[in-house]
This record gives C-alpha cells, structure tokens and sequence, in this order.
C-alpha cells in the first residue's frame, strides 16, 4: 500500500497537473477514496466545482464535443442498439438526468421496461426448498430484489414476508404479548421473523413493551465457572437463563481472557479430543473429495445452479500445504502483506499463523505468484468486493516479484 498520498505535493500534482479524480488517486495508492479527501482538506487543497469536474470529465471520455448532444447518435444507441439511459450516461461520463433532458430536447422517447424471465422451477427451488433470502436468491438468478418479490406473486408462490402481516393485527399482538405474556423472541420464533419486527409492531400499536430482565453476573462467579469447572460460555449462559453474549460482555467488562481456539482443541473440553474417525468414516469422505475433485467446477460461474458444488466445498489442491504456506510466508518476510502484523503477532492474537489468501480465488491454482499472507481478519474481508481485492493483491505481487528479480540481476 503506498503511502505518496500524505505528501501535499504529489497530491496536488496528481489532481490539478495531470487531472486524475480522487477515485483513480485511491486506486493508485490503495486506499478508499475517503482517505484522499481527508488529506486533501488537511492540506487545503481545493477541489474542482460541480461543473469543472462535469467539464473535466467529458473532455476525459469523449472530448470536447460529447457524442450525447448528437440527436442522430443518441436515438440509434437507445432505440435500434437498445441500450439502456443509464448505460449510455455511464458511457459518457454525465448524469441520468443530463441524459433525459436531452432525450426529451430531441423528443426521443424512452422504451419501456422489458419483463424479465425467471424460471418458475428454480425460483422454487431457490426460495422454497434451499430456503434462501430474497436477497440470496436475486444473487444467484442475477436480477435484483424486486423482480424475485414480483416474480414470486406473478408464479402465486406464498412469500414469507406475507407471515409479517399478522403482526399488524393488534389484537393478536394484545392476545400473545400482553394476555399470555410471551416474549418478543417467543412470538418472532413462531411467526418465523426477527425480534425487532415484533418489537417495532408492538410500539406502532401503542402496546407497552416489558422491561427486560437485568442480569448482575458476579465476577467471582464467572472466574469459578470458567476458570475452575472449565465451563463454556454457553453452558453459563444457559444456567443464568440468559444469552451467551450477556455472559461475554460480563467477562469483557471484568478483564476476564477468554479461551483461544487453539486452547479448546488442545484441552479436554473440546468434544471430540482423544477421538478418532473410523475407517468407514474416513472412506466416505474421501470418496466426497474424489467426487467434487471429479467435477466439471467452473469458478468463473460458481453461482450457476446447475452446479452442485460450490466454492466453499471445493477441495484445495494437493499442493497447498504446510511447507507451501511456509515458503509463502518466507517469501514475504511472515508479515502480512497490508497490516504488516509478522507471524508471531499474529500466533500470539490468533492461535494460528497467518493465513495464506489466494487472491485469484481459484483452488486448482498452484503459482506461488497467486498467493499472499494475511491476517485472519483481512482473509475473511477478502471474500467481499472481490474485484478490488484482486486489484489489490495484484499490485502486491507485481512489487514484490519486481523487487526479487531487482535483488537476482544485482547479485549476478
């Protein structure tokens, strides 16, 4: 990650000499386009107006004479090459509105939404049977949220969302939270919603909402259980009568360290210490490995679902293990390559050491080029936004190879 963006003039030459914007700044230097403003109103450094970045940006796309003012043009690229307005304002660097205004100067009128097909059989297969959110399976259909809520009433298929207006009935809330005193968890677990629905329903309706009960977990008490009868935050929790999370802000607030994962593997408390998989066992997973091995796995198309496995179960390949992990961490001196925690911290924090992310998010990958070592939170990060990771990570290696092969012709 470089850091020339805290320097005022490397700013100020990137902004107003060579017309960079402050998106392609944070892209150059790694950070979030946030950062850049932040440094450049430290310095003082004055930005473009609305009109001299609008301007700025047309002469960067298209010139002086952007192509959106050319009647024939626009109706061609809407009409015949049906092209949406926002595709054609993306294209030309403007606004939606700009778009319009000069769409209805030439009085060119707008085509209308075309229905978009979804299959009523995997939409059920979807939404019914995997149980999926309506958000999960717009991902996977590739449309967005509205269309799966329409595409659901238009097929008659009952939306659990339908489940939250009983919950407008006031006199039901009156009959299960004020006559037979049930709880808000309670009523949301059978109704199958979350607690705040309940709750936001509850005072919509004026209905009193009950105190909840106020746990004082003595610090004595927690350093007996978990310290001495090695008890789990769990059993705790379900001997108080209260959520695990009550129990672990007790201990934070007392001072009191919580047990590594490491720890619980290597003591008595894990549930299967001193166990051991039995032959049967053993073959039928590797007969699943040799199965998702076999697979005609796409990675490029891994939300496709015709396929039956996904990324998360596909195996590594044989190559990825301990003395790989090792070199890769060798390679980059055992820090991670963007908080620079070394190996030791990291054990030290997490139990374990540091992790060693494939950037290219491909598990048949096997080029030392493809992998970096990172914290166990930033792995987890990584899965999220995952074109701008590889971007990311890419930049990285290209440094760090460029330096070895700087490092290998000085040596000869």
């Amino acid at each position: 990650m470089s850091k020339k963006y805290r320097d005022k003039n490397w700013l100020y030459q990137k902004y107003w000499n060579e017309g960079l914007t402050t998106k392609e700044m944070s892209e150059l230097c790694g950070v979030s386009q946030g950062t850049i403003l932040l440094w450049m109103r430290k310095y003082n450094i004055i930005r473009r107006t609305n009109v001299e970045a609008h301007t700025h940006r047309c002469k960067k796309t298209l010139g002086i004479n952007p192509l959106y003012k050319n009647e024939e043009w626009l109706r061609n690229k809407h009409l015949i090459n049906y092209v949406s307005v926002n595709e054609i304002a993306e294209e030309c660097g403007v606004l939606y509105t700009v778009i319009c205004r000069w769409m209805n100067k030439y009085k060119i009128p707008k085509r209308k939404f075309n229905f978009v097909h979804v299959n009523k059989i995997e939409l059920e297969q979807l939404y019914i049977v995997e149980n999926k959110t309506i958000k999960e399976t717009a991902r996977i259909l590739g449309v967005s949220e509205p269309i799966v809520s329409k595409r659901l009433k238009y097929y008659n298929i009952p939306n659990r969302r339908d489940k939250l207006k009983i919950l407008d009935d006031k006199d039901f809330l009156i009959e299960e939270y004020v006559k037979k005193r049930k709880s808000a968890s309670q009523i949301a677990r059978e109704i199958g919603c979350k607690y705040g629905s309940v709750l936001r329903r509850l005072g919509k309706h004026n209905i009193k909402i009950r105190k909840q009960k106020v746990y004082n977990i003595d610090k004595e008490y927690l350093i007996q259980k978990y310290g001495k009868e090695k008890c789990s935050t769990y059993q705790i929790a379900e001997k108080l009568r209260c959520n695990r999370e009550t129990v672990c802000y007790y201990m934070k607030k007392y001072g009191l360290r919580r047990r590594t994962f490491k720890e619980i593997m290597d003591s008595d408390l894990h549930p299967f210490k001193g166990k051991k998989h039995s032959k049967k066992s053993l073959k039928k997973m590797r007969d699943v490995k040799l199965d998702i091995r076999n697979a005609n796995f796409d990675f490029d198309f891994f939300w496709d679902t015709d396929c039956k496995y996904t990324r998360s179960s596909y195996p590594y390949n044989n190559v990825f293990n301990k003395d790989f992990k090792r070199k890769i961490r060798e390679l980059y001196n055992n820090k991670c390559v963007i908080t620079g925690m070394t190996n030791e911290e990291h054990k030290k924090k997490y139990g374990c050491a540091l992790h060693i992310h494939h950037w290219m998010y491909n598990k048949d990958e096997t080029n030392p080029f493809y992998f970096v070592p990172v914290t166990n939170s930033i792995n987890t990060q990584a899965n999220t936004n995952e074109p701008q990771w590889i971007d990311l990570f890419n930049r990285i290696a290209e440094e760090k190879y460029c330096e070895l092969l700087r490092v290998g012709k000085s040596n000869e």
